[in-house]
């Protein structure tokens, strides 16, 4: 009886499985997708949806369409009257940080992050906001913020006149700058930034040409935060004191390869460089040539991990590695390569291979790779600072068949040219059977040096083809080497009269007689360094020392010239060069 009960209600039950079933397989299966992007222009409406082949949203209507986890992007323009009060986690991506640019207008703060959100932005300017009676005039985030590639400029408030952050911040390839903090009170602190809380995190970036009319030109950190400043440039910022850098309460600054230098006190202060009443943690990291102090340390956390730099003796430092009452001699502040401007080690800085390869981030601020042999002794090491010297670069080039080849003398003796053929796979260098003499124009498209280049060492290569007669490199003298910026004569392209045509300078370089592998190598002298065209061609004129040998008789050597087909065997050009 209970067996027949059971197998009742299992026949019941599979029933209503299969009905069930069969009324949720006629229903349409619905599908959830993500929202959109959104997509804005300076032309943007504050209505409709449009593609992104052709952005049509205002910044405003934008944000306020969004939902959580979307992105807008940002077409190049200018952005006028810009002020956003972002309650939701969204990613904003601009085209680059001077093409697409929000100008508060001078009137109001330009974007403020609400507590518990996350918000990341990319590739565009902040700039002129203004937040009288509050922190943040360009942003204020109680959230989460990370920037990467901003330039936060001409901003104003109370407090972080560029930014006020109470949570966690990332900066990476930014630009603070110019920002201000006092709106009319004498206790603005933080002109470029100010950290209130949290946990964050500020590499490859600038904080220059800030001011505040309390303490803190360049970036104050307090309250419970802790921030890594690796890879940063704290330059030309002003304050009451403090002028590049204050900590306070518990505030953490953990200075790792970072430069401050030349920051400013106002009339009343006493500390250009940085004012800690918090805890600061210094490893190869530069202080230099701020106004009267370059730290003043008003607590007892203050730490040298080794290896830095102060241009005084104010710091303290005096662990393994660190120089005191040394000036680094840094450059001005300016572009030397990457995103953001940087102070340049010249060459023979102390800072160069003067920091500890422990800890050494992998790039300098401007993404030169780290640690480089910067002294050139045989040891790659880190520098101290944001700025990796480079040394030992090098760029190979191929001479250009097009503009290269030989000419004939005219007659012997003559000194100036008769034939030519800028065609052939080789050109040749002695004489030929009428003891008239043979020359060479090599001709190398060198614009793609940096224009800073110091150049160390350049090497000219030819391979040989072939011998006819007696080797002139035993019977001509030495193979001469004139050079020309930017060609001889009255061309680029070779002409007859190139082969007595005047060179920038002659002989600069002769060739080694002995071979490797068919290949001949000249050193060119450091006279000729200063005619190697860092913005088009240069050309080299070869020449045995003397013209014939007088025996009525062809003796010359062939050489790949390029024209040849095999690119490795046409004639090489190998600089090498150093950038401040």
């Amino acid at each position: 009886m209970n067996s027949r009960r059971n197998s009742t209600k299992l026949m019941r039950i599979t029933g209503v499985i299969l009905i069930t079933g069969l009324l949720l397989s006629a229903l349409p299966i619905l599908s959830v997708s993500a929202a959109p992007d959104l997509y804005v222009a300076t032309t943007g409406t504050d209505s409709g949806t449009c593609p992104s082949s052709s952005p049509c949203l205002t910044v405003g209507y934008a944000v306020t369409q969004a939902v959580s986890g979307d992105t807008i992007h940002i077409a190049a323009g200018t952005y006028n009257n810009v002020n956003l009060y972002v309650d939701k986690s969204l990613t904003f991506i601009g085209a680059g940080m001077t093409q697409t640019i929000l100008d508060g207008g001078g009137s109001d703060g330009i974007m403020v992050v609400y507590s518990s959100r996350t918000v990341s932005v990319t590739d565009l300017t902040i700039q002129n906001g203004k937040r009288a009676g509050g922190d943040g005039g360009g942003i204020g985030s109680f959230g989460t913020l990370n920037l990467t590639r901003v330039k936060v400029t001409g901003n104003s408030a109370l407090s972080g006149g560029g930014i006020s952050s109470n949570g966690p911040l990332t900066m990476v390839d930014c630009e603070v700058t110019s920002n201000n903090a006092n709106s009319g009170s004498a206790t603005g602190y933080g002109g470029g930034l100010i950290l209130y809380s949290g946990t964050s995190s500020i590499s490859k970036t600038t904080i220059s040409g800030n001011t505040a009319t309390g303490y803190s030109g360049g970036i104050h950190v307090q309250g419970t935060t802790t921030v890594d400043i690796t890879n940063v440039t704290i330059s030309g910022n002003t304050g009451m004191s403090g002028g590049g850098m204050i900590t306070s309460g518990t505030g953490t600054a953990n200075l790792l390869n970072s430069t401050i230098a030349d920051n400013h006190f106002l009339s009343g202060g006493s500390v250009g460089g940085i004012l800690n009443y918090g805890i600061i943690n210094f490893k190869n990291t530069i202080v230099s040539n701020n106004d009267a102090q370059n730290c003043t340390d008003g607590s007892s956390f203050w730490t040298s991990l080794g290896n830095n730099l102060d241009s005084g003796t104010s710091c303290g430092f005096t662990q393994t590695g660190d120089l005191q009452s040394t000036d680094p001699q840094i450059g001005a502040l300016g572009n030397n390569g990457g995103l953001t401007q940087t102070h340049a080690l010249p060459v023979g800085s102390p800072a160069i291979d003067a920091g500890t390869n422990t800890g050494c981030p992998a790039t300098d601020q401007r993404g030169v790779s780290r640690p480089r042999d910067g002294d050139t002794n045989g040891t790659a090491t880190c520098d101290m600072g944001a700025y990796e010297y480079r040394t030992n670069l090098s760029y190979k080039y191929s001479s250009a068949g097009a503009y290269d080849g030989w000419i004939l003398e005219s007659t012997e003796n003559s000194t100036a040219g008769g034939t030519l053929d800028k065609t052939a796979t080789t050109f040749r260098l002695g004489d030929d059977a009428g003891d008239k003499q043979y020359r060479a124009i090599l001709s190398f498209n060198t614009a793609n040096l940096p224009d800073n280049a110091i150049i160390k060492k350049v090497t000219l290569q030819i391979k040989k083809q072939g011998l006819t007669g007696l080797n002139p490199f035993t019977g001509f003298g030495g193979l001469k080497v004139d050079i020309r910026k930017p060609f001889f004569g009255t061309g680029i392209g070779l002409l007859i009269n190139d082969f007595q045509a005047a060179a920038s300078r002659s002989a600069v370089g002769t060739f080694n007689g002995t071979p490797i592998s068919n290949w001949y190598s000249a050193n060119i002298g450091s006279a000729g360094y200063p005619d190697i065209n860092t913005t088009g061609t240069t050309q080299f004129r070869l020449r045995f020392y003397l013209g014939d040998n007088d025996n009525a008789s062809a003796d010359y050597m062939k050489f790949f010239s390029g024209n040849y087909t095999t690119v490795a065997s046409r004639p090489t050009l190998i600089i090498e060069y150093d950038t401040p």
